[in-house]
This record gives C-alpha cells, structure tokens and sequence, in this order.
C-alpha cells in the first residue's frame, strides 16, 4: 500500500519511495528473526498484528491529512512496534 504525499516540499518527499523488492525482503527478513525466537503463531499473529496497526496508521493518515509525512512514517513505525511488545505481552504473560 502506498500513501500519496500531503506536502509537495516536505522532507518524506526528498527521502524517495522504497522499491518493492526491498520492502519485500525486509519483511521477510522481519519475519524470518521472528520465527527463529517466537513460536510460529506468536510470530505470524504479531506480524499480522503489525500489518494491521501500519495499515491503520496510513487510513488515518489519509483520512486527515491527505497522505503521508515523515511524521506519519516515523508514528506508523512507532505504532507497529507498540502493538506488537503489547501483543508478546498480552501472550507470554
């Protein structure tokens, strides 16, 4: 998925758009670390559990400001890391 930019002079626009193949492979490289230290469906649910909070952040984000800042690529990265420590807890508690 991928977000329009709200500004035309922001900073998110200079930092450039990942090619698909490089977010693929850090995905996979995510998940590969995850299996090798979790359980195979602890590690897929705080994946999926990732997914959805990133995926959240971007509706969001269009939703109010029209696309995507560096201030909302640095909050959805955020977010995703606090929904999945909140998602080992709530399943390794």
């Amino acid at each position: 998925m991928s977000l329009a930019y709200a500004r035309t002079d922001g900073l998110a626009v200079n930092a450039g758009r990942p090619y698909p193949a490089t977010v693929a492979m850090a995905g996979v490289f995510a998940l590969v670390i995850a299996l090798l230290v979790l359980p195979w469906f602890d590690a897929l649910g705080t994946a999926l559990v990732a997914v959805a909070a990133a995926i959240g952040m971007a509706w969001l984000a269009q939703r109010q400001i029209g696309g995507q800042t560096g201030d909302v690529l640095g909050g959805a990265e955020q977010v995703a890391e606090t929904a999945i420590l909140v998602t080992l807890a709530a399943q390794l508690a």
